[in-house]
């Protein structure tokens, strides 16, 4: 194949003029899919940790990566500098459910409850009073 008839996508993965991978290229898509997973991150790292929230809830397909990616969480809340730090002991998406999350007693299952930052979890009065 010459240069003439051949396409590079992003300096990546080269396709010839009927629209087939190159030899070699499909090792090259596994990079290709690695970068855009790491532009996607580094992109959601600017969204507000209920905006990540919201997304997490929305789209199925962002599950995996947003349960997995506790310094994206970490980014996206120093990034809002209203926003309490994610403490120690708590990953990120936990702590955004917390602050952020359905306000349901975790324990007997009432609404409105409380965030408990103590326990980090949601607790109604009455529940906060017997722990």
């Amino acid at each position: 194949m010459d240069a003439t008839s051949s396409v590079t996508l992003f300096g990546i993965a080269q396709f010839d003029t009927s629209g087939c991978l190159s030899r070699g290229a499909e090792l090259s898509l596994v990079s290709v899919h690695f970068r855009l997973r790491l532009i996607g991150l580094q992109v959601l790292e600017y969204l507000h940790p209920i905006d990540l929230l919201h997304l997490y809830h929305a789209v199925d397909r962002f599950k995996p990566l947003l349960r997995e990616g506790d310094v994206l969480w970490r980014h996206a809340f120093r990034n809002f500098g209203d926003l309490v730090p994610v403490p120690d002991g708590i990953e990120g998406f936990g702590f955004a459910h917390l602050l952020f999350g359905v306000s349901k007693c975790e324990v007997c299952g009432s609404s409105p409850a409380h965030t408990n930052l103590t326990h980090q979890c949601h607790l109604c009065e009455s529940c906060t009073f017997e722990r």
